[in-house]
């Protein structure tokens, strides 16, 4: 039987010296392989589909949109100076063309909205009037997004006209989540319609780093989830400034493997089983 005697300070510090290069090989040696593991994994592509609302106005940053590269849907809405062409633009454009159907909000004053608007005292008939003429007045619509609209969205008789029509059309409906007592994906449920959710604003502002920061919560919710949407605007909630952001976070998305996608191609994406 072998006994190893340690001989004084130095054998022991030796001992140490030895445990602690073990100890470093060890480590640095797998968390070597870990590293060329991760990296060696194809990253997962996710989908970001971005709305620009309030098309119909020859305002600020439309002229952006509308020969930006990046797929992108456009929210038209009626009754507007120019409400048809740019629709009809946008679709040439290969851009989606969603109508931004006017809605009763629960604050807000009547002249915020067109003439041709769905209030809490119409009738559904009369809801049904005011998609029908967007739809005829703006074509192209793959969908419809509410404008304002927290009061309608919260009346069931209402919203069901208006997803009435959306399956008659076969158009998918996004909540702009402008409320969250919004009764749209309940009642698209029990149609058997595709009801989209609005994850994030991305402007509201004219400051272009916060609405790049903004595209990144965008992009980190879609790989989160799978996908994400998210709304911004022409005219004095962002314009030249929306189009910019996107424009300058494109980079990252393109790092963390997130693609940007039109509406109608997210709900192909959805409904094969994609994501």
């Amino acid at each position: 039987m072998k006994i190893f005697v340690f001989n004084g300070p130095k054998a022991i510090n030796g001992f140490f010296t030895f445990i602690f290069a073990f100890i470093i090989l060890y480590f640095g040696f797998f968390s070597e392989i870990k590293a060329v593991t991760v990296s060696s994994e194809p990253m997962k592509t996710t989908y970001l589909a971005i709305i620009i609302d309030d098309f119909g106005n020859d305002t600020d940053g439309t002229k952006e949109f509308m020969y930006m590269d990046a797929p992108f849907t456009g929210a038209v809405m009626p009754s507007m100076p120019h409400s048809y062409e740019e629709g009809k633009q946008l679709y040439e454009n290969n851009k989606d063309v969603i109508l931004h159907l006017p809605m009763e909000p629960v604050n807000g004053k009547r002249s915020w909205l067109p003439d041709k608007a769905i209030l809490s005292q119409s009738t559904e008939d009369e809801a049904k009037e005011v998609v029908h003429f967007g739809l005829d007045e703006i074509r192209y619509c793959v969908g419809i997004n509410n404008h304002m609209g927290s009061k309608v969205m919260e009346d069931e008789k209402l919203l069901r006209a208006v997803l009435e029509v959306a399956k008659e059309k076969n158009l998918v409906f996004v909540d702009s989540g402008t409320t969250n007592k919004s009764k749209a994906r309940d009642i698209g449920e029990e149609m058997g319609i595709t009801v989209l959710q609005r994850d994030i604003f991305l402007d509201g502002t004219k400051d272009v780093s916060k609405i790049e920061k903004n595209l990144k919560k965008a992009a980190n919710i879609a790989m989160k989830k799978g996908y994400a949407v998210a709304i911004g605007h022409v005219g004095q909630e962002g314009g030249k400034a929306t189009a910019s952001a996107i424009k300058n976070t494109m980079p990252y998305f393109e790092e963390n493997n997130v693609q940007l996608i039109t509406i109608s191609e997210l709900i192909k994406i959805i409904q094969e089983g994609l994501i």
